[in-house]
């Protein structure tokens, strides 16, 4: 006689699933949102120093 599954063992695996595909995609939206937060980082210091340069220069 062969044993399936049952209906609460295909849930499980199945809830196990979601959330590994829930880890999984968000993983890449955090790179880009880290990745968008230096960039305006970098471009919020370049934007200081050439104010500085410019005070200096008048």
């Amino acid at each position: 006689m062969l044993k399936g599954m049952t209906l609460i063992e295909l849930l499980i695996v199945l809830v196990i699933i979601a959330a590994l595909l829930v880890i999984a995609i968000s993983m890449p939206f955090n790179a880009i949102r880290q990745a968008t937060a230096t960039k305006i980082a970098a471009e919020m210091r370049n934007i200081a120093v050439a104010a500085q340069d410019l005070i200096v220069a008048i």
